[in-house]
C-alpha cells in the first residue's frame, strides 16, 4: 500500500488496472478466508489516490485571456518534460508520458542552457474576452532549431503547427524575425497546448501571447530603437571604411571588421539576418544560421588585432604580448572547431570573452599610466560591453524581469561601447591636430628666432670650442694619470716580484755551481723558502683582488676554535714584533665562545694584515690586541649569534686625515714614499671586502705621529659543543713497511712531477710518473698503484675526463685519486669531490699537507714525528746569536757611549771631539738605511761595505753597542743570513744614541766627565 501512495500518477492507472481485471483470478485461486471486502478497500483507496495524483500532476492553473492590452507571459503556467531519445510523438506524450511533467518555477523566462534534450512544454488557456478571437503567441528567441504546436480540445488535437529555422518561411503564420504562432480561441472554451523544441545553441523559452494591436504596438516601439542601434552601427561602419581607404591604418580596419563583425551577430540574434536578407533563401539560411557562432571567434580575434594595432602597444609588458598571442591562438582555435561541427565548444565562449575583455581592461589601464589619454575612453567602452554582456546573461537566467528597458540593455551597452570608441578616436584626431598646430607654432616661433640664433651661433661656438678644450685637457690630465697609475702599478708589481725572485734565482743559481753540503746551505734553504712564501702572498693578493673585483668572491664558513684561531695569530704576530723590538700587547676577553661558525681561512687573513700592517708601520712602541664579545642589540634576540669585536692599536706614524679614505683602495700606501714598506698595498683592501662579507666593515681612526686604530665587529653563529683539534699539519708520517708504496704522479710539467718525486721519496715511496691523462691510464692498468696524484688541467685529456675512464676500467677504478691543481681558488673542494676525486691538494704543494694525504689514502704502519715548522719558531731559536747582543744590552754590559774612550782617541780636543760626534750625527742615519735596503735585497758585498763603515764610524766615537750589533750583521752576511729584526735593533740603539750625544753636547759636559 505505500508502495501505491507514493507511485506517479501514470503507474497508480496501470496499478487500478491490474486489481480490477485480475479480480476473478483472485476470486478463483484464494483461500475462503480471503476478506473481498478488504480487497475492494484496497481498489477504492488506490482509485482515490489515482485521482489525487493526477490532481496535483494538474495544479498549474489556465491562463486567462481578458485584457486586450495585456502582454500574457506563459512562463508561471507551463509545465515541461525532457525527452532525452528526441523520438517521442504526441501520441506517446498523451499516452504514457502525459503525468511525467514538472512543474516550472520560472517567474520570468524559461531557460534551458546548452541541451541536446527535446523539451516539451504544455500549459492551458482559456479565453475569457469574448470580443476578441485571435491572439498571437510570440517566442523572442531567434535560435530555436525546430518548433511543434499542439492545441488540445477535450483530449484532443485539434490543431497542428510548425515553426523554427528549419522550417520555411512560407509555411510561417506571420513573417516575422521571431518565430509567431496565430492562435482562434472561442470564449470560455478551455484548450490545452503542447508545444516542443529543440536547438543546438542555449535554449531559452520567452514565451508570451498578446492581441494583435499590443503586439503591433510594442513591435513599433521596439523597431524604432532598434533601428536607431542599427543605424548608428551602420553609420561607425561606412566611417571607418572611408577612414582606412584615405588614411591606411591597420586600427581603422580591425575595428571595421569588429563592429561589422558585433553587427551582424546582433542583427542575427534579433532575427534581421532571416526577415530581411535570406527570406527567400531558406537553404542559405539554415547554413548560415547553423554556423553562426563562428562569429564569436572572429569578434573577439579582430578586437585583440585591433587592440595589439595601437602605436604604444608595441612598447607593451611582454606579459600582454604573450597573453594576446595565447588568446588569439585560442579564438582561432575555437573558429576552426565551429568550422568543423564541433560545437561542444560553444560553453567556453562566455568564460573565454570574459578573459579577453578584462585583459583589453587592463592593458588600456597600462596605457593610461603610460600617459595615453585616448585610454580612458576604451577602458569605459570595453566596460559598457562587459555590463551590456551581464545584464543580458542575469534576463535570461531570470534574475531580473523582462520588459523593455531590460530586452534593449545589449543594445544601449553595444551602442555606449561603439561610441566611446568612436570618441577615442575623435579625440585622438585632435590631439594629432593640436600636435600639428603645436608644431607649426613652433616652427614659426623658430623661424622668428633664427635670427638671433645666428647672432648668438658665434659666441656659442666660441665657447663650445672653450668647453671642449678644457675637456680635452681635463680628459688628458686623466689619461696620463691612469697611464701613470697603470706604470706605477705595473713598476710596483715588477719591483715587489722581482724581490723573492731574485733570492730564489740567486741562490739556485749558486747551488747549480757552489760544491756546499746540505748542512751548510740550511740557512739559504730557508731564504730560498720564505722569498716563496713571500711570493705566493703576493700573489694570493692578487687572485683574491681579482675575485672580489669579478663578484666571484665568496666565503666558506665552517665550524672553527675561535680561541685556537686568535693564538696561532698571536704567535705569529710576537715573533714579527719581537723581530722589531716593539711591545706586542693582547687583551682577549673570557668570556669568547669556543666554538663558531665562519671562514676561518678569511678571518685569519684579516687579522694577520691588519696585525702586520700595525708592526711593519711601527718603528717604536707597541701594538696591541683586543677581542672580546660585546652583548647583542636589540635586533640581535638570537642566543646563538655572538657578536665579536677586534681592535688593533699601534703607535707608529699615523694616517692624515684626509687620506683615511685612501687607505683601502687597491694599490695604495699612504705612507711617504721614502717609508714605504715592501708589498702591492692589497692588504686593507681585501680585508675590508673579508669583512663586509661577513656582515662588517672595517673602522679607522688615526692622527699623524699618534699611531692608528682599527676596529671591526661581526655577528657568527655559536656551536656550544667543544671543538676538537685537528692534527692535520702537525705531524707527518716517516714509513717503516718492507713494501714500498707506488704512487703515479700525473703531470703534464716535469718540473712539477719532479717535485712531488722528491716529496714522496722521503716517505719512502716508489714513484712512476706520467706526463698526461692517456699515458696515465696506460701505467696504471700495467702497474695498478696504491695511489694516484694526478693535475685537473692537461692538455689532450684532462684530469676530469682520465677519471672519468678511470672509473670505468675494473682493474683500477678503485684505487683513490687525489686532484692535485693550481687553480683551487676557482673550483671548491665540494665540486671537486663531486666530480669523483677523493680528495685535492693545492698547488704550491705544502709539506705536511701532502704527508697528511698519503696517511689517509695508503694506511701506512708508521710512527709519528713532530713536525715543527720555521714560523713556528721563536726569534731567539731563529738567531741566538741575537740573543746573546739583546741580553748584553739589556744587562748594560755594554755602555751606549764610551765617552772617555772619545777623549783618549780625539787626543783631548773638546774642538775636534765636537766636530766629530756632529760629522756622526748627519752622516751615519745614511749609512744604516743604506745597509738596511741592502740587507733586505740581500746583496752581501754591498752589505760588506756599509758594515765596514758603520763599524769604523761606531768605534771612532765608542759607540759600543751599536758597534756589537753591525758585528753580527756583517757576521749573518758572511754565513749568507740577513736577519731584519738585527736591523731594526741597530737603528733602536742608534736613535738612543742620538739623544745621548745631543744631551752631551748641549750641556758641555766634556770637561766634566775628564
Amino acid at each position: 500500500m505505500q508502495l501505491f501512495c507514493v507511485a506517479p500518477g501514470h503507474y497508480v492507472l496501470k496499478i487500478n488496472y491490474y486489481l480490477l481485471h485480475e479480480k476473478h483470478y483472485i476470486r478463483k485461486n484464494m483461500k475462503p478466508s480471503f476478506n473481498y471486502n478488504y480487497y475492494n478497500l484496497c481498489i477504492c483507496i488506490c482509485i482515490f489516490i489515482n485521482l489525487t495524483t493526477t490532481s496535483i500532476s494538474h495544479s498549474k492553473q489556465p491562463i486567462v485571456l481578458s485584457d486586450s492590452e495585456k502582454e500574457y507571459i506563459i512562463n508561471n503556467y507551463i509545465d515541461f518534460f525532457r525527452d532525452n531519445s528526441q523520438k517521442l510523438t504526441i501520441e506517446k506524450i498523451l499516452l504514457q508520458y502525459k503525468n511525467d511533467f514538472i512543474s516550472s518555477k520560472h517567474n520570468n523566462i524559461l531557460n534551458f542552457g546548452f541541451t541536446d534534450d527535446a523539451i516539451w512544454i504544455k500549459f492551458n488557456l482559456i479565453n475569457k474576452n469574448i470580443d476578441i478571437h485571435q491572439w498571437l503567441m510570440e517566442i523572442k528567441y531567434y535560435f530555436l532549431w525546430d518548433i511543434d504546436l499542439y492545441i488540445l480540445q477535450d483530449q484532443q488535437i485539434i490543431e497542428h503547427k510548425k515553426s523554427g529555422i528549419l522550417t520555411p518561411f512560407k509555411k510561417f503564420d506571420m513573417i516575422y524575425r521571431w518565430h509567431i504562432f496565430d492562435l482562434s480561441l472561442q470564449p470560455e472554451k478551455e484548450y490545452t497546448f503542447y508545444m516542443r523544441f529543440k536547438a543546438y545553441l542555449p535554449m531559452t523559452l520567452p514565451i508570451s501571447i498578446k492581441t494583435t494591436k499590443t503586439f503591433v504596438h510594442k513591435s513599433f516601439k521596439e523597431f524604432f530603437i532598434k533601428g536607431f542601434f542599427y543605424g548608428i552601427l551602420l553609420f561607425i561602419i561606412i566611417y571607418h571604411i572611408y577612414s582606412f581607404i584615405s588614411q591606411k591604418e591597420k586600427n581603422y580596419f580591425y575595428f571595421f571588421i569588429f563592429i561589422l563583425t558585433l553587427f551582424f551577430i546582433r542583427f542575427s540574434f534579433d532575427g534581421f539576418t532571416r526577415m530581411i536578407i535570406f527570406s527567400k533563401y531558406h537553404t542559405i539560411n539554415v547554413l548560415f544560421t547553423y554556423y553562426f557562432p563562428i562569429l564569436i571567434p572572429v569578434l573577439f580575434f579582430y578586437g585583440i588585432l585591433f587592440v595589439s594595432s595601437f602605436p604604444m602597444a608595441k612598447k607593451m609588458p611582454i606579459i600582454f604580448k604573450y597573453l594576446f598571442l595565447s588568446l588569439k591562438i585560442i579564438w582561432f582555435s575555437f573558429g576552426l572547431f565551429i568550422l568543423f561541427g564541433l560545437f561542444f565548444i560553444i560553453p567556453l565562449f562566455p568564460v573565454c570573452a570574459v578573459i579577453t575583455i578584462i585583459s583589453f581592461i587592463l592593458f588600456f589601464l597600462f596605457l593610461l599610466k603610460k600617459g595615453y589619454s585616448p585610454a580612458y575612453y576604451y577602458i569605459f567602452g570595453w566596460i559598457f560591453l562587459v555590463s551590456g554582456f551581464v545584464s543580458f546573461s542575469l534576463l535570461r537566467l531570470n534574475y531580473i524581469n523582462s520588459s523593455l528597458l531590460t530586452e534593449s540593455s545589449m543594445e544601449t551597452c553595444i551602442l555606449g561601447m561603439v561610441l566611446c570608441f568612436q570618441f577615442s578616436f575623435i579625440y585622438q584626431t585632435s590631439l594629432i591636430k593640436k600636435q600639428q598646430q603645436l608644431s607649426q607654432l613652433k616652427l614659426i616661433e623658430k623661424a622668428e628666432e633664427n635670427e638671433m640664433l645666428i647672432r648668438k651661433q658665434k659666441e656659442m661656438l666660441e665657447k663650445q670650442v672653450e668647453q671642449r678644450t678644457i675637456e680635452l685637457k681635463i680628459a688628458k690630465d686623466k689619461a696620463e694619470q691612469a697611464n701613470l697609475d697603470r706604470l706605477n702599478f705595473i713598476a710596483s708589481i715588477n719591483h715587489d716580484l722581482r724581490t723573492p725572485l731574485n733570492s730564489i734565482l740567486g741562490y739556485s743559481q749558486i747551488f747549480k755551481f757552489a760544491n756546499k753540503s746540505i748542512q751548510d746551505c740550511q740557512n739559504v734553504f730557508h731564504s730560498i723558502y720564505e722569498s716563496a712564501k713571500y711570493l705566493l702572498s703576493l700573489i694570493n693578493d692578487l687572485m683574491d683582488l681579482s675575485k672580489i673585483e669579478s663578484g666571484s668572491f665568496e666565503l666558506i664558513p665552517e665550524i672553527i676554535d675561535l680561541k685556537d684561531l686568535i693564538n696561532r695569530v698571536i704567535n705569529i704576530i710576537k715573533v714579527l714584533a719581537i723581530q722589531k723590538s716593539i711591545l706586542f700587547k693582547t687583551y682577549i676577553d673570557n668570556n669568547l665562545p669556543d666554538g663558531i661558525i665562519t671562514d676561518e681561512k678569511r678571518l685569519h687573513q684579516v687579522l694577520i694584515n691588519l696585525l702586520g700592517n700595525a708592526v711593519k708601520f711601527t718603528e717604536i712602541g707597541e701594538v696591541s690586541f683586543c677581542v672580546k664579545k660585546i652583548q647583542n642589540k636589540e635586533g640581535l634576540k638570537d642566543s646563538n649569534i655572538a657578536t665579536i669585536y677586534f681592535e688593533i692599536k699601534d703607535t707608529g706614524p699615523g694616517i692624515d686625515q684626509n687620506k683615511l679614505k685612501e687607505i683601502f683602495k687597491p694599490y695604495t700606501q699612504v705612507s711617504k714614499e721614502d717609508n714605504k714598506k715592501e708589498g702591492f698595498g692589497l692588504g686593507l683592501s681585501i680585508s675590508q671586502s673579508i669583512v663586509k662579507s661577513m656582515g662588517g666593515t672595517i673602522f679607522v681612526d688615526s692622527e699623524p705621529k699618534k699611531g692608528c686604530c682599527f676596529w671591526f665587529q661581526i655577528n657568527v653563529p655559536v656551536i656550544n659543543e667543544k671543538i676538537k683539534q685537528s692534527s692535520k699539519a702537525l705531524k707527518i708520517p716517516i714509513t717503516n713497511s718492507d713494501q714500498p708504496k707506488k704512487i703515479l704522479i700525473v703531470d703534464d710539467i716535469l718540473q712539477n712531477r719532479l717535485v712531488l718525486q722528491e716529496f714522496l721519496n722521503l716517505f719512502g715511496c716508489e714513484t712512476m710518473l706520467a706526463e698526461d691523462g692517456h699515458d696515465c691510464i696506460k701505467k696504471a692498468v700495467e702497474i695498478v698503484p696504491d695511489l694516484i696524484l694526478m693535475d685537473i688541467q692537461m692538455p689532450k685529456l684532462d684530469g676530469i675526463n682520465t677519471l672519468k675512464m678511470i672509473k670505468q676500467i675494473d682493474e683500477i677504478k678503485n684505487i683513490p685519486v687525489v686532484a692535485v691543481s693550481a687553480s683551487f681558488t676557482e673550483m671548491k673542494k665540494q665540486t671537486i669531490i663531486h666530480k669523483g676525486f677523493d680528495d685535492y691538494i693545492a698547488k704550491p704543494i705544502v709539506f705536511n699537507e701532502l704527508a697528511y694525504i698519503i696517511k689517509k689514502y695508503l694506511n701506512l704502519d708508521a710512527q709519528n714525528v713532530e713536525f715543527d715548522s720555521f714560523t713556528k719558531k721563536s726569534i731567539n731559536e731563529i738567531n741566538p746569536e741575537l740573543k746573546k747582543v739583546s741580553e748584553k744590552i739589556k744587562n748594560n754590559e755594554l755602555p751606549l757611549i764610551d765617552i772617555k774612550e772619545v777623549i783618549n782617541n780625539l787626543r783631548n780636543d773638546d774642538a775636534l771631539i765636537k766636530q766629530i760626534l756632529e760629522l756622526a750625527i748627519e752622516d751615519i742615519p745614511e749609512y744604516i738605511k743604506t745597509l738596511k735596503h741592502n740587507l733586505y735585497k740581500r746583496q752581501p758585498e754591498e752589505i760588506k761595505m756599509q758594515t765596514h763603515k758603520l763599524k769604523s764610524s761606531f768605534q771612532l766615537i765608542s759607540a759600543k753597542r751599536c758597534e756589537a750589533v753591525v758585528n753580527l750583521i756583517s757576521q749573518n752576511s758572511n754565513n749568507l743570513e740577513y736577519d731584519l729584526a738585527v736591523i731594526n735593533l741597530l737603528e733602536s740603539e742608534w736613535d738612543r744614541l742620538v739623544h745621548k750625544v745631543q744631551k752631551i753636547l748641549q750641556e758641555k759636559k766634556i770637561h766634566h766627565e775628564k
